[in-house]
């Protein structure tokens, strides 16, 4: 799906499959961007916080220190059962991280000129701010004339107006 401005908000942000579900918001380019990079940081960091945790637990990050009896035969079964969990931590964390990079690929490359040579997109901004400046200069004949015809009104009402009421101005 081409990335156009539209349908972006933070429930929006994490995958494409819920992209299309928000059709209907808008939202500029850069800022689902920025959004999703804000995403992508917060995934990194709760998946080192995560993998932290399980490889040193020790470290007092789950409410305190245990101590392992390492002679005791369900040692071998809790260390098996904590290596599966922590692979499979990995694999999650892993999985979101691939993802949101995935997505923010997808917006840089959907922004406006991104298909553009630096050259092309220069003369494209040039061409975009000569068009403004004509715009600017239009508006601003179109300003003076509504400004000429608004004196030539009011002086006509006010002429007309004194004469109908027989006021005369010195």
């Amino acid at each position: 799906m081409a990335f156009d401005g539209e349908g972006v908000q933070d429930s929006c942000l994490t995958t494409e499959s819920t992209w299309s579900n928000c059709e209907h918001q808008k939202i500029d380019h850069i800022t689902s961007l920025q959004e999703g990079i804000d995403s992508l940081s917060l995934s990194l960091f709760e998946a080192l916080r995560g993998l932290r945790d399980a490889v040193a637990p020790e470290s007092g990050n789950l409410g305190g220190t245990t101590q392992v009896n390492n002679d005791s035969p369900n040692n071998n079964i809790n260390e098996s059962l904590e290596m599966e969990k922590d692979v499979e931590l990995v694999k999650k964390a892993a999985s979101t991280v691939l993802k949101k990079s995935a997505d923010i690929d997808r917006r840089v490359s959907s922004l406006p000129g991104m298909k553009r040579t630096r050259t092309e997109q220069m003369k494209y901004i040039e061409e975009l701010l000569e068009k403004n400046r004509k715009t600017a200069k239009r508006l601003e004949e179109a300003y003076n004339r509504a400004e000429e015809r608004r004196k030539t009104v009011r002086k006509f009402v006010r002429d007309h107006t004194c004469e109908s009421l027989g006021i005369i101005e010195d």
